[in-house]
């Protein structure tokens, strides 16, 4: 009878550690998931501040280009 006890509580704390183990590994899975997600909106955010930025410095360095050539173009 004793052995059976031993037997039963050993079977519950096989079970109650297989929960534990796959329910750890499903929430790294949605972490993974959230991480990626986090990933693309940073991503699509830094996008849409360094797109902008990059083209007024284009278009100041035109600029510059175009008055230094009529500076030129004065002089002579």
């Amino acid at each position: 009878m004793k052995i059976l006890k031993v037997c039963f509580v050993i079977l519950q704390m096989a079970v109650f550690l297989l929960t534990i183990s796959c329910s750890n590994s499903e929430d790294s899975s949605k972490k993974s998931v959230l991480k990626e997600k986090q990933d693309k909106v940073a991503e699509k955010m830094t996008t849409s501040i360094k797109d902008p930025m990059e083209k007024a410095q284009m278009v100041n360095k035109l600029m510059d280009d175009r008055n230094q050539q009529i500076e030129e173009g004065a002089k002579e």
